[in-house]
């Protein structure tokens, strides 16, 4: 089909969370957006005016490369003031599990004004497919709403598991109320991957999870990968040169729940104690959400805390500037069966990236090998950490680096190449008979 500017062919994008709201999941969607109209589609996005949280990140230089897309930011009905009004009151236990009585998240009072101008756009603009991203999870029904009433082909986007997570409490179905919860969310998840003309995920092991628990048909559930955006890197070298005057080992990315990087302190305690290292000329970087949390706590590692630098939420702007200063990147494996976004722009770098993992043999160190900058060690191996480390220094030390990434495994991952694999989604979608 042309796609000449008077036949330009559009889809609804649902994201309520996107620029100038940041964080690492913001990317996908953003880049998406960005990328998309290259490959014949025209993005109309809904979004939330008011991020998740007060404390929610902004990102400005990612709001800027969205900025001359159709953007309309919608406001949303307060549904957390009950919870917060419950906690004010004293019943802590009860406002901490408010939202567990109902089904979906905190969000669906933005629903009623997604729907609403969700009709209008598709009067006004015609868009051909809609295409929703979670979480939060509440999206999805936007495109459930569309589907059945206009029969608008509906693509829906899982960046992160629902009901099949770990990492959720309310649907770990260890109390009647997570089993109450688990059963409300679980059945629209179905229902949502059964009416979806087609669903994506980021990671295979999650598209077998949800064919297996949920019955997800595996013909219409896709694997499209996170990616890096060349156009970040501003003609930056393949690899990048490690930093001259001090051997620093950075993380980049958010801590939560069990990934921070303690795990990590012990493997730099017993670097920084190995005979020929310069102490003066090493640092430990950690840069992302929650850094604050995770000063303090290398601060009770007095024997190492004058070596340990923190830095809280950088926009995907400085990411470059960060790896510019950086010799080992540092990357923590966030479950056996995931894939960390923030992988992708690591193996862009070129620079030697350092795993550590719950257990060998995931296909995150299987891409870091593909890419031929990686070393992983299980969480508890110090001493494997700890020589791989020595390696390297050794090697920066005598200016004596051999590095030979493999730049063919890794532009397979670029963002146009994920919008492209989108964009014949969304063209398949819109070419179907009507039969469902």
């Amino acid at each position: 089909m042309s796609t000449a500017p008077d036949a330009r062919r559009r889809f609804l994008l649902i994201a309520p969370i996107f620029p100038p709201h940041g964080s690492s999941g913001v990317q996908r969607t953003a880049k998406l957006a960005i990328h998309a109209p290259a490959a014949g589609w025209d993005p109309l996005v809904l979004a939330m005016r008011k991020p998740p949280s007060r404390s929610f990140p902004r990102d400005e230089g990612l709001a800027r490369d969205v900025a001359h897309l159709h953007v309309e930011r919608l406001r949303r009905i307060e549904l957390r003031y009950i919870p917060r009004a419950i906690h004010t009151l004293g019943f802590h236990t009860i406002g901490f599990k408010f939202e567990w009585l109902f089904p979906l998240d905190g969000f669906v009072g933005w629903l009623p004004f997604a729907i609403r101008r969700a009709e209008a756009l598709l009067k006004s603009h015609r868009p051909e497919v809609i295409y929703t991203t979670s979480s939060p999870f509440s999206a999805h029904l936007v495109g459930l709403y569309m589907k059945r009433k206009h029969g608008l082909p509906w693509i829906a986007d899982y960046r992160d598991p629902w009901t099949t997570c770990d990492l959720y409490p309310e649907y770990n179905g260890d109390t009647p109320l997570s089993r109450h919860k688990l059963r409300m969310d679980r059945a629209i998840e179905r229902l949502c991957l059964a009416e979806a003309d087609h669903s994506t995920v980021v990671v295979d092991t999650h598209k077998h999870d949800i064919v297996a628990t949920l019955g997800a048909d595996p013909e219409r559930t896709h694997v499209v990968y996170n990616g890096y955006d060349e156009d970040d890197f501003a003609g930056a070298p393949y690899p990048l040169p490690p930093h001259e005057d001090v051997f620093r080992v950075t993380y980049i990315g958010n801590f939560y729940r069990g990934r921070t990087a303690k795990q990590f302190l012990p493997m730099w305690r017993a670097f920084l104690n190995r005979p020929g290292v310069d102490r003066s000329r090493v640092r430990l970087r950690l840069v992302g959400e929650s850094s604050d949390w995770m000063k303090r706590y290398a601060s009770l590692w007095e024997d190492i805390a004058d070596t340990v630098e923190c830095e809280g939420y950088v926009p995907h702007d400085e990411v470059l500037g960060q790896m510019q200063q950086t010799t080992v990147l540092l990357i923590l494996f966030p479950r056996v069966w995931a894939i960390s976004g923030k992988l992708f722009e690591y193996l862009r770098s070129g620079l030697p990236v350092l795993g550590l993992a719950p257990e060998r043999g995931t296909m995150m160190e299987e891409m870091l090998n593909d890419a031929g900058v990686g070393h992983v060690v299980t969480e508890h191996d110090v001493d494997g950490g700890t020589e791989h480390l020595r390696a390297l220094y050794a090697q920066w030390a005598n200016g004596d680096w051999t590095l030979a990434p493999n730049i063919a495994a890794v532009t397979k991952f670029t963002r146009r190449v994920q919008a492209e694999r989108f964009a014949a989604l969304f063209a398949r979608a819109a070419e179907a008979p009507r039969t469902r």
